[in-house]
């Protein structure tokens, strides 16, 4: 292989920021529930600023996204246009809008990358199982990206390794001169830019490195890409032209594998409960079912925890109210108990505690 460096003059202009967040579904096990905020921060010309959404598309091999529904399209559709005779989510100049989707992992073994596209505009998303020529060209770009960010981090470990050789020879021999390293250092930024050295973090790849397969490949089972595809009008003097573009957020973890990152909890935990409730006090005391589940979030770690109820003193809890226990990656675990109140009124019964033991301290 061979390669030369080329420089390009690329305009960044117009642009939004795009962000997103996942959290795990409360109802529904194995489902979560993305949300994508996108800003509309132009600045490249005086009038003219908004942008077009076009549709947002999510290539993964384990998922599947919907769209929930009631946010965009309300039957008016206020905010609607039409450019290019396409249908788009018209947002202005410092505006922002935050769009919520169901995602789905999916439950056929298949090989194939399943792409999401969602319209700003339906309720309807359309998951295709294959890989059409249209979606490939999507994720084009993002394709790129990730293999040259595999090259850049794989000859950056090739040159450490180098270094760390050099250094354990250095403590057999005698100390070297200083034009002696000079050279030497030279000498190795040379080695490391030839075809071969290049061309060694990729030979161990069975599939191309900006492939389809790349980007999503087998072994990746949590997580998914997202591009939102978006049109503008640029130009100046006097001259007005359609120019597309797009924005991508690249490997957003669904569930982790572990919690080596430390950031949120590891542990989801839902209460099944009635809301309202009725009763004549005159009888006596009521009591009531609370059903309390806990599910670990990784898909590949057990996680151990403590569970404990806090006292309260208007009201009892009537069950297992402390134990220690370990759930697998994906499990749950329901714990049935009883709520006993002696007098009306508004309660909060959010009393439960969870601690997770860590290397550094319980948690």
């Amino acid at each position: 292989h061979r390669w030369t460096r080329k420089l390009l003059s690329v305009p960044v202009y117009p642009s939004v920021t795009m962000s997103a967040s996942l959290m795990s579904s409360y109802s529904t096990k194995g489902q979560h529930v993305l949300s994508v905020e996108l800003m509309n921060y132009r600045s490249d010309r005086d009038s003219k600023l908004e942008i077009y959404l076009n549709k947002i598309c999510i290539a993964s091999r384990h998922f599947k996204v919907t769209q929930l529904a009631g946010q965009v399209d309300s039957g008016r559709r206020p905010l609607s246009a039409s450019i290019e005779g396409q249908s788009s989510f018209k947002i202005g100049w410092q505006e922002r809008v935050t769009l919520h989707y169901l995602v789905v992992p999916i439950q056929s073994n298949t090989d194939q990358v399943s792409f999401s596209n969602l319209t700003f505009l339906s309720e309807m998303s359309v998951p295709e199982m294959h890989e059409s020529n249209d979606d490939k060209k999507v994720v084009e770009f993002m394709c790129r990206e990730k293999a040259h960010e595999s090259f850049i981090s794989a000859l950056h470990s090739h040159r450490i390794e180098k270094e760390r050789l050099r250094a354990e020879q250095e403590q057999k021999g005698q100390p070297r001169h200083v034009a002696q390293i000079r050279r030497a250092k030279t000498s190795l930024s040379e080695q490391d830019l030839s075809d071969d050295h290049v061309s060694t973090p990729f030979k161990h790849l069975k599939v191309h490195p900006t492939s389809l397969s790349s980007l999503c490949p087998s072994d990746a089972a949590s997580s998914i890409n997202i591009i939102c595809c978006w049109t503008a009008i640029v130009g100046g003097d006097g001259q007005d032209n359609i120019t597309p573009g797009q924005h991508h957020l690249r490997d957003l973890i669904v569930r982790p594998r572990t919690n080596e990152s430390r950031k949120g909890c590891p542990l989801v935990l839902t209460a099944e409960y009635d809301s309202r409730l009725f009763h004549g006090f005159e009888s006596g005391p009521m009591e009531k079912d609370l059903i309390v589940t806990i599910r670990n979030r990784l898909s590949d770690s057990d996680v151990e925890f403590e569970f404990s109820v806090d006292p309260r003193p208007d009201f009892d809890f009537l069950g297992a109210t402390s134990f220690h226990w370990s759930l697998s990656g994906g499990d749950e675990i329901s714990v049935p108990m009883k709520v006993k109140f002696y007098s009306a009124g508004v309660y909060n019964i959010q009393s439960v505690r969870l601690a997770i033991p860590q290397a550094g301290g319980t948690v």
